[in-house]
């Protein structure tokens, strides 16, 4: 004659809080998925349609004999310049071109824990050593975001308060605020469930989900975003919850991946 009552804050901490065996099947994910991004810095050229980068990226994980952490269908999300469709998509038919930006979103899973990470390539116009000053500038402010916000990630922090600290820094630049949340609990599927790194936005504005403490050994993405000329600037990192700020489980992106025409 007890009240039921739902399981659901128990189970979320049991399957949040990731054990060291289960942060190193990460890790291991995590920098199999950077090779495969590694090796795309020779294979991507301009004139390519994102579909072909879609396809590198699938026959690299049939080679490895890897996982996707999430359906082939929309993994990798492959988004070339301004005015290219993006999001959960997969790859659209588009033409990669000169002067364009390079977002691409993956994840792979590696015994049976995954990776959840975007990388971002700039394709050099004719005469270009480098990219764009402006370019430069917003991946650096996305970068640097993504920082502040590992610092901020400490136990007992709610997740509006981590998702904070990256949209107040990055709209202050001057940037567009971002509709969708600073990031989501990683592990055995790359959308994982629980508590969220996420702003008072409707589609967020629960307890449980925003301001619910959270605890060491969770694991999180960082993924905010800013629209460029050249096209949108996404970098997507992954991280530990830990005493003294999140352990990322991967060396962040520091630099645009340049590609020679």
């Amino acid at each position: 004659k007890g009240e039921v009552i739902s399981a659901q804050k128990a189970a979320c901490i049991v399957r949040g809080i990731k054990l060291d065996y289960e942060i190193e099947r990460m890790k291991k994910a995590c920098a199999v998925t950077q090779e495969i991004f590694d090796a795309a810095k020779d294979f991507i050229k301009p004139g390519m349609n994102c579909q072909d980068v879609y396809k590198f990226f699938n026959d690299e994980v049939e080679r490895r004999k890897v996982g996707l952490s999430w359906p082939a269908s929309c993994n990798p999300g492959v988004f070339s310049g301004y005015g290219c469709p993006s999001g959960h998509m997969g790859a659209p038919d588009w033409i990669i071109k000169k002067g364009d930006l390079v977002n691409i979103d993956f994840g792979i899973l590696v015994d049976g824990y995954g990776s959840d990470i975007q990388r971002m390539y700039y394709i050099l116009n004719d005469g270009e050593t480098d990219a764009p000053e402006d370019i430069k500038k917003a991946f650096y402010a996305v970068r640097d975001g993504i920082a502040m916000a590992a610092k901020a990630l400490v136990p007992g922090v709610t997740g509006l308060e981590v998702d904070t600290v990256a949209r107040q820094y990055i709209t202050s630049l001057g940037y567009a605020d971002w509709n969708a949340a600073l990031g989501h609990q990683l592990g055995k599927y790359a959308h994982d469930g629980g508590p969220l790194l996420g702003p008072e936005k409707p589609r967020y504005n629960r307890d449980e989900l925003i301001r619910t403490p959270l605890k060491e050994g969770y694991v999180f993405t960082l993924e905010p975003g800013v629209p460029t000329r050249c096209g949108r600037i996404g970098i997507e990192e992954d991280a530990v919850v830990r005493e003294g700020g999140a352990q990322f489980l991967l060396e962040p992106q520091q630099e645009l991946y340049l590609i020679k025409a």
